[in-house]
């Protein structure tokens, strides 16, 4: 092998420099064309966000019935829901849910109805008339706590992004509740300056509390808030038709 003439050796050295410098300007200009259309793609609007302020009116006329049944058959419950909410979720003995979601924004749910219980043995009245009390009289020393106990069915299953007011509990009664029932309306509002606040519409809802024999039970439903107001005579069908093990 000849070795390199000097000459050689700066063309060779020439090339390497002009190829490394080609490759230099390459790669920023490439990451420049990549970060364009990234940007391009963010700022385009979706057909999602589009439709995410159009309202999601319905009109529910017909109901079907939902159950949920606890460790034995003596522990269910029962209520007609509106055929539009189906099974979502949950588990028998435990928690079932049930939703509709946006025509408009498929992860957007604009009605739900949950239906849960505890089981806790034989529930004397003693027991069942110091839940009612602490529940209902602001005055009570434990008023604060049974409220919590009471609202945390619908905390819990709302998503932290919303504010959640809650009226005050008042007794509960339909034609086949008599007593140890009690209820509270509520509404929930995304919180400012929320992610995605767009998939969390304005809800209006109702929750139950209700003592059989030895189960407690907890149902909640809502909608979207104008939904919630023009189907109030459904709404109160649903909570009408509630069964449980009372005697």
């Amino acid at each position: 092998m000849q070795p390199s003439t000097p000459q050689s050796v700066n063309s060779n050295s020439l090339s390497k420099v002009t190829a490394l410098r080609q490759k230099q300007l390459f790669i920023p200009g490439v990451a420049l064309v990549v970060l364009i259309i990234i940007v391009a793609i963010l700022a385009w609007p979706s057909p999602g966000k589009k439709t995410n302020t159009q309202p999601d009116t319905a009109t529910y006329a017909n109901l079907d019935q939902a159950s949920l049944i606890g460790k034995t058959a003596s522990d269910h419950m029962h209520v007609q829901k509106p055929v539009e909410l189906t099974s979502f979720s949950g588990q028998q003995g435990y928690q079932i849910v049930y939703k509709q979601f946006s025509k408009h924004n498929p992860i957007r749910a604009i009605a739900d109805l949950e239906m849960g219980l505890v089981s806790l043995g034989p529930l004397t009245q003693q027991y069942k008339d110091n839940v009612g009390q602490n529940l209902t009289n602001s005055q009570s020393k434990l008023f604060g706590l049974q409220s919590q106990q009471f609202h945390k069915f619908v905390t819990d299953w709302l998503a932290p992004t919303y504010t959640v007011n809650f009226g005050n509990a008042t007794s509960f009664t339909n034609q086949y509740i008599k007593t140890n029932a009690w209820q509270a309306d509520y509404t929930a509002i995304v919180k400012a300056g929320a992610k995605q606040a767009e998939i969390y519409p304005a809800l209006k809802g109702r929750e139950v509390m209700l003592i059989g024999n030895s189960t407690v039970y907890y149902l909640m439903a809502d909608a979207v808030n104008y939904n919630w107001d023009s189907n109030a005579k459904i709404w109160q069908q649903v909570f009408n038709s509630i069964q449980i093990d009372q005697p």
